[in-house]
């Protein structure tokens, strides 16, 4: 058990329908049907799932006889210098659905652990899709789930690499009858856009900010009062109603940045007085810098959900630096049409 005070859940009014939404939507989905959940960095997204999946499948006996109902696997930028690599996530989806060949057991002998990894590395990932289908229809797992699926943005040959990431997504569920759930922040929303095989075929939920609006204000006062409650049990003094405006400014409305927030300052509060004070919550405040980069994320996201107006009129962010700039072959400059009159001879 997680020795984090913070480490419980508030049945707050977002949480809640989002909760019930996400659920309704599986019970009710299709082998092959996408769903996707969005949101705000550190908005509890990870915790949805979690939550679902413990409803969805209560009784443990439906893992027996080596059956996995459900997958859950994080879509990591291990690649070469950050990147998105497919053959990596492949292997990461190897060792969640725990094939027997392809993912380690901390059980087994060292020398038979050099050898997979060997395997594995010369392994064509063409092969490793195979294996991981087989795999998928051997345990009986029925809902796929591929949290942070943001990071694909991270894909090479730049945004259309993306694309292609979940399109092979959308395809794999499709071969292997399952119901594949994207999990991801805003940025998420910019790859479905332009992925053929996602446009009209997914179902989405939405799991919020609190917004400045009054009755969402009294909601995220009610929060502050659970996290207040906590406080109190370990004797860390703290009147969090009197910080409203700094804790909601202070976080964006988030609640994974507000309890990330309130974490810090419990800690440094230990350390000090036990008194968690304006002072204290404006040092252990994330920057502005940062914030500013989370509102800019959160404000497209919203744009794109929330929009009365056709979201192809929707403005994306400018793209990097990194986007705009080509690839060109060695040695070779940019064409260059020569005025009229000017040919060398």
């Amino acid at each position: 058990m997680s020795s984090n005070i913070f480490d419980f859940r508030i049945a707050h009014r977002n949480w809640q329908e989002a909760v019930a939404s996400l659920f309704a939507l599986l019970t009710a989905a299709s082998p092959g049907e996408v769903v996707v959940v969005a949101g705000p960095s550190r908005c509890g997204k990870t915790r949805l799932i979690d939550h679902v999946c413990d409803l969805l499948f209560p009784d443990e006996s439906t893992f027996s006889g080596g059956k996995m109902p459900y997958v859950i696997v994080d879509a990591v930028n291990a690649g070469p210098n950050g990147s998105f690599s497919t053959k990596s996530f492949t292997l990461r989806m190897l060792a969640a659905v725990k094939h027997p060949f392809y993912s380690l057991d901390n059980a087994e002998p060292e020398q038979m652990s050099e050898y997979k990894l060997l395997k594995m590395d010369r392994s064509t990932e063409s092969s490793l899709r195979i294996a991981l289908e087989r795999a998928f229809i051997i345990r009986g797992v029925l809902y796929l789930f591929i949290d942070e699926a943001q990071h694909a943005n991270y894909a090479t040959k730049g945004a259309m690499g993306a694309h292609a990431v979940l399109d092979s997504w959308k395809c794999f569920a499709k071969s292997t009858q399952v119901v594949l759930v994207i999990v991801g922040a805003y940025p998420i929303l910019n790859i479905l856009q332009n992925s053929p095989h996602m446009l009209g075929r997914k179902h989405q939920v939405h799991l919020p900010r609190y917004y400045s609006t009054e009755a969402d204000v009294k909601e995220f006062i009610g929060i502050l009062d659970a996290y207040e409650a906590k406080l109190h049990i370990q004797g860390i003094k703290s009147e969090l109603r009197k910080h409203v405006k700094l804790l909601y400014g202070g976080s964006l409305g988030c609640i994974g940045l507000l309890r990330a927030w309130l974490m810090r300052a419990h800690a440094y509060a230990q350390i000090h007085d036990n008194n968690i004070s304006e002072k204290l919550l404006l040092s252990t405040k994330l920057p502005d810098s940062d914030l500013r980069e989370i509102a800019i994320e959160i404000e497209h996201g919203e744009q794109i959900l929330n929009e009365d107006r056709p979201v192809w009129e929707i403005k994306k962010p400018k793209a990097s630096v990194n986007d705009i700039k080509q690839k060109k072959k060695p040695f070779q400059r940019n064409p260059r049409r020569e005025s009229e009159g000017n040919r060398i001879e």
